[in-house]
């Protein structure tokens, strides 16, 4: 079995991604679980970092398509998921 420790200065209140409240607990679950989707961002201007549209990444999805209406979405995941 694995072990891995987190040291923060406030509690992790919850590790379901469906649950938790707290920083400490959004930081976990950052790095335990991968999303369908991320966003590669970029430096935008200041200060500041941006995101579009063409910046989607899939995690657990390899691919994705959106039909022309925009009604349906179809993910293909990769395999071993």
């Amino acid at each position: 079995m694995e072990k891995i420790v987190v040291s923060r200065d406030s509690d992790i209140n919850d590790l379901d991604p469906q649950n938790f409240k707290s920083d400490a607990g959004y930081e976990a679950i950052e790095n335990l679980y991968n999303g369908l989707f991320d966003l590669e961002v970029r430096p935008g201007p200041g200060e500041t970092w941006r995101a579009t549209s063409q910046d989607v990444v899939g995690e657990v999805i390899e691919d994705y398509e959106l039909s022309e209406d925009g009604t349906t979405l179809t993910l293909y995941l990769r395999r071993g998921v």
